[in-house]
Parts: structure tokens; sequence; C-alpha cells
């Protein structure tokens, strides 16, 4: 099955997912579409690394296309989160589909995150982070 057209430029792409980094201003939002999973999760963490690398630590991670993710990929995701807490941020996180929804509050990991129901709200905010909120 074909991965449907991210809406930026492909970063990284393999038959199952992609993942795009564009800058907002002082916020880098990556997104990722497909499965993050054993085979995919590098892909997000090697995008995010180089981000945060770069001294790019205000983030959105845009979660909107994924169709699935298991706990390689939310390791991935933890490990951003508390990157950025050493920065003294937060990660925000956009497009929790209802499936991610529940894993991330079953595993107890949504704490870790300020969660957003859309781009623009996530990138205003995660523009002045000033630490832990949620509009979920």
């Amino acid at each position: 099955m074909r991965s449907p057209e991210p809406e930026h430029p492909v970063v990284h792409v393999t038959p199952s997912a992609w993942v795009t980094a564009t800058d907002h201003g002082n916020v880098s939002v990556v997104a990722m579409g497909g499965e993050i999973d054993i085979a995919t999760a590098p892909l997000l963490q090697r995008q995010l690394a180089t981000l945060l690398g770069n001294g790019r630590h205000r983030l959105v991670i845009d979660v909107s296309a994924v169709t699935f993710c298991d706990s390689t990929g939310l390791g991935v995701l933890i490990g951003a989160a508390r990157a950025l807490h050493l920065h003294g941020l937060r990660a925000h996180l956009t497009g929790l589909r209802p499936a991610m929804t529940r894993l991330f509050d079953v595993t107890g990991i949504a704490h870790a995150f300020t969660l957003h129901h859309d781009l623009a709200t996530a990138t205003a905010t995660a523009a002045t982070d000033r630490g832990p909120t949620t509009d979920r």
C-alpha cells in the first residue's frame, strides 16, 4: 500500500512511512505518515536528532498521518520529549488519532507532551513555549 502524499517536502521515505521537516519561524515541524515501528522509527529518530543537534528546540511533531505506532515509535517520541525537557521546553504533538490517543493514555506518556488538535495551534504555542499545557 502506498503512503499518502505529504504536504511538505519528503526528507526520508520508505515503502511504509515518510518523514518531513519544515521550519515555521522559530518552530520546526516534523511530520510522519504511515507506520512508526521498528523498521521506520529510525527515520523519525534521525530527523529529530538532526533538528535538536542543529539547535532547533522549539518542535512540533505532527502524527496526523500515522496509521500505526509500536513501542519503538513511542520510545523515539519519548526520547524527543526528554531531550527537549533538558532545554526547559516541551514536545508539542498534534494529530493524534483515536488509536494513538488510547496508546498514550494506556501507557501514561501523554503527560510528557503538550497535545494539540491542530497544527496552527501547536506551532503558535511552541513558538512561545513556557511549559506544560494541553488543548486536547
